[in-house]
């Protein structure tokens, strides 16, 4: 009959044979082939989504049917990328929004999500907390947040510490993530006390504009590190305490607390964060005193420095001083751009600077990199010939020769630069796209 609408039975069929046809069962999933499979899982997907207002107890099964399914193929893909784990978790995501329409029981959500938990070869379910939690209702959550609370209190005197931090972790991101301070601290007063813990909680303080409170929080962070015995956790509370220093009008302090860190790591980054706090009346004055600590810091932090601060006299003098074998310890990545930068202002600095860069590949026998060596050296050839400096040249084909003359894929074609015969560059990919265009 026309408009006769199809039963819930023949689309629950009909979608699960779609989900076994995506899932491909007895394919390998290759590398290559992750993203269009995914896409292909994404699609059924979003069928079933559109079925949960209008028909929620189906799409919680199928949602269901989904999940096992991509569990079981886990076997036959390679998800290096990681993007089964990612559309596993928008699954879970997908069933919690389908029981709640559905007034399922709470309860046995929770319960259903835990055993998911536990059966887990893979760690898909590995952080499912902090997304899942801003599906559920508040009843829910406070089901979800129980059973897993009754896991931790299960294993309070478990042999491995380890089963019973896991369920710690997991309660602390549902109470970060709802931004529940003291029940959150409740959890460290239980289990123990991290670095990182201490962050949260004045993140969690400092979003409510509560600076005082996190800074509190901060300190106490920073306390912890310092105590030898205590597991330390990758942290930020150094830069968090000096944004919050500015914030509650102790600004002098945050300021001292960013020199001496520069003071101690000089660096662009430890500068950035320096002169955040400088006033701006003030910067000569603190620019001289950062020129004091870069000129007895090591040369690689020093380069970078002072090209950040564009100090080339100070770049230039610091180069003069530093030994060869010094300059080619540098990666290119610092000695690269001052070389461009004194190609044509200094091009006695610059080929000293790009024959080190060449220098560093040749030494460490790096062969796949032997045509930028030759490249570099070229460059420093032609730089010694605009600052009429030929005896660097002569020292370092000498130098060559001596000491590098049995590297068969690398000595013919520096003789051929000694000759005088240019080096066949590839075009870049820039070039070879304008040479497309004047050919056609």
């Amino acid at each position: 009959m026309v408009g006769l609408q199809p039963s819930k039975k023949t689309i629950m069929a009909n979608l699960e044979a779609e989900i076994e046809q995506a899932l491909a069962p007895g394919h390998f999933v290759e590398w290559r082939e992750g993203y269009p499979f995914i896409s292909r899982l994404e699609q059924v997907e979003e069928t079933i989504n559109g079925l949960v207002d209008a028909l929620p107890d189906c799409a919680a099964d199928l949602y269901e049917t989904f999940l096992a399914g991509c569990f079981e193929k886990a076997e036959e893909i390679d998800d290096s990328s990681g993007y089964l784990g990612m559309f596993i978790s928008e699954l879970f995501n997908g069933w919690v929004r389908a029981r709640e329409s559905a007034v399922a029981n709470p309860d046995e959500t929770a319960l259903r999500l835990l055993k998911w938990m536990d059966d887990d070869p893979y760690g898909y379910t590995d952080g499912i907390e902090k997304n899942i939690c801003s599906v559920f209702s508040k009843k829910g959550r406070n089901a979800f947040v129980e059973v897993i609370r009754s896991r931790f209190e299960k294993h309070a005197n478990a042999p491995k510490p380890f089963v019973r931090q896991k369920w710690a972790n997991v309660l602390k991101t549902i109470y970060a993530t709802s931004k529940n301070i003291s029940s959150y601290v409740g959890v460290c007063e239980d289990s123990e006390y991290l670095t990182s813990d201490c962050e949260t909680i004045a993140r969690i303080f400092q979003s409510q504009k509560k600076y005082v409170q996190a800074l509190e929080w901060v300190e106490k962070g920073l306390e912890i590190d310092r105590q030898p015995s205590i597991r330390h956790t990758w942290h930020n509370l150094e830069t968090l305490q000096r944004e919050l220093l500015t914030r509650v009008g102790r600004g002098d302090e945050a300021l001292d607390s960013a020199w001496h860190k520069f003071e101690a790591y000089p660096s662009e980054y430890s500068y950035a964060e320096l002169m955040k706090y400088v006033p701006a009346k003030k910067r000569k004055k603190w620019h001289a005193r950062t020129l004091d600590v870069i000129a007895t810091a090591e040369l690689r932090s020093a380069l970078t420095l002072l090209r950040v601060m564009s100090e080339d006299a100070r770049i230039i003098t610091r180069i003069q001083e530093a030994s060869d074998a010094e300059l080619e310890s540098i990666s290119h990545t610092v000695i690269e751009p001052l070389a461009n930068r004194f190609r044509e202002s200094n091009p006695q600095i610059a080929g000293r600077l790009f024959c080190a860069m060449g220098m560093r590949i040749v030494e460490a026998g790096k062969s796949k990199y032997y045509d930028a060596a030759l490249s570099n050296f070229e460059d420093a050839g032609n730089c010694w010939k605009a600052a009429c400096c030929p005896q660097l040249w002569d020292a370092l084909v000498d130098r060559i020769r001596i000491d590098h003359r049995r590297k068969y894929s690398f000595y013919p074609y520096f003789e051929d630069i000694v000759a005088g015969k240019k080096l066949d560059k590839e075009p870049s990919f820039l070039e070879r796209a304008k040479n497309r265009w004047k050919d056609s």
